[in-house]
């Protein structure tokens, strides 16, 4: 026996879950929490497995209430096709079947994939099909709309709390809703935006690089960078890790600084208590070591 009347499910039962629909946009559907979850595991799975994305018919085709029911039968009656909206009170999508309970969903491209493969994989996510007459292929159906997803027979027995606490998990991963922080998203769509974005192809140099091979690239040059980095290099008879002959250059550099601003001191103040002019004394050492400078001569010896 059902636990509510066709169309008639409290909204205290029903959550508001993302997925595609055939325009390829994402489209809030509202169904169960259980139904939402064996929905969401469903159609991943078949993306992950089969790499072709199921869509949903956009509308009310998961859960329909009893209002929606009335709209869908006058939009095809309106159009003298009556019979493919079910009677008020009578549709698989309005959470009781036949004096049982059910929900249903509309998957707009259930010939995606073979037919068998379909079955099989709405088979093990708890989902049903063919049950309807007159066979209508796309519809697919969840016989306890109100029972969680098994989490794979371990027969343990959980506290209430813990069901909830459970049930809150499934939510977040599987469900998404206006509570969360990604815009709605459950864990698992966005996870398959992402995979859906790295297996676009980037330009590089004129031509497509799929991210992936791009992010192999650069993980080559960056260990390419390291291994130049840690190689050591000749300096005199030692081999000298670069970054160590990196740091002796540093410390050479900074003690010359030390030791040009040391004489200068002196110079100035061997020029005050000379009575001499410190900018004139100044200016002579710096014409002093330009010309220096120009006497210097550097060999450069190559292997």
């Amino acid at each position: 026996m059902a636990r509510y009347r066709n169309g008639r499910i409290p909204a205290s039962q029903l959550v508001w879950f993302w997925a595609l629909n055939q325009y390829g946009k994402r489209e809030r559907f509202r169904a169960t929490r259980a139904t939402a979850a064996r929905l969401t595991a469903f159609i991943d799975d078949v993306k992950t497995n089969e790499g072709v994305q199921l869509y949903i018919t956009s509308g009310p085709n998961v859960y329909r209430d009893y209002g929606q029911q009335v709209g869908m039968r006058a939009k095809y009656a309106a159009l003298g096709k009556p019979l493919q909206a079910a009677y008020p009170g009578t549709s698989s999508h309005g959470g009781e079947y036949r004096g049982r309970d059910s929900l249903a969903a509309d998957i707009y491209n259930y010939d995606a994939i073979p037919w068998a493969t379909f079955v099989k994989y709405a088979k093990k996510h708890g989902l049903i099909t063919n049950f309807v007459t007159p066979t209508e292929y796309w519809h697919i159906g969840d016989p306890n709309p109100f029972s969680m997803p098994s989490t794979g027979g371990t027969g343990l027995k959980l506290s209430s709390r813990a069901e909830k606490q459970i049930a809150s998990i499934f939510d977040a991963i599987f469900v998404g809703g206006t509570s969360m922080d990604d815009d709605g998203r459950s864990i698992s769509q966005s996870l398959a935006e992402i995979r859906t974005l790295t297996s676009k192809p980037i330009q590089r140099d004129g031509k497509d690089i799929p991210v992936r091979q791009d992010n192999a690239d650069t993980g080559t040059i960056v260990r390419e960078i390291r291994t130049l980095t840690t190689t050591p290099i000749k300096r005199g008879d030692k081999e000298v890790p670069v970054r160590q002959d990196n740091a002796d250059t540093g410390t050479l550099v900074r003690e010359v600084l030390a030791t040009v601003k040391a004489q200068k001191a002196a110079i100035e103040a061997l020029a005050v208590a000379k009575g001499a002019d410190p900018d004139a004394i100044a200016k002579a050492v710096e014409d002093g070591v330009k010309q220096a400078m120009k006497d210097v001569s550097f060999t450069v010896e190559t292997d």
